[in-house]
């Protein structure tokens, strides 16, 4: 009854006489004769009405917020996962070169080159490896 309520308030509200002289009420009126009827909302219907909208309006709001955090997460992941992909793909590039080089050449500390041999080579392809491991995993 509470659900029709606040329906009825909104509707049209129609009277009309049958032929054996009955009076009926409807929200149609039938093909003529049909007398339409003037219906106040009530002021308890009115509030019913409100309050319901209010709610199914925060609900909409939290479903929005929801979709629009779920679209933000998803964004933050893709674009993770293409920085991760950039940097896989540049720490196997680094290391292919390296691999491929005749001889490793870095410079000190005051601009002097010093090529790498040994311990200190092993220890730079050990950190091109950690590199590859960390960024592209174990593929």
């Amino acid at each position: 009854m509470l659900l029709v309520t606040p329906f009825a308030a909104a509707t049209e509200i129609y009277r009309w006489t049958d032929a054996e002289g009955r009076v009926h009420f409807g929200d149609r009126p039938p093909q003529s004769g049909a007398e339409r009827l003037q219906v106040a909302p009530s002021p308890a219907a009115d509030s019913e009405v409100h309050t319901r909208h209010e709610r199914t309006q925060r609900l909409l709001d939290a479903f929005a917020e929801d979709r629009a955090e779920r679209r933000e997460r998803r964004a933050e992941e893709a674009a993770t996962k293409a920085e991760q992909k950039r940097r896989c793909a540049a720490a196997r590039d680094n290391r292919r070169r390296f691999e491929q080089a005749s001889r490793v050449v870095r410079r000190d500390a005051a601009g002097n080159r010093i090529v790498l041999e040994g311990d200190a080579y092993a220890q730079a392809h050990r950190r091109l490896e950690e590199a590859v491991e960390q960024w592209c995993g174990s593929r």
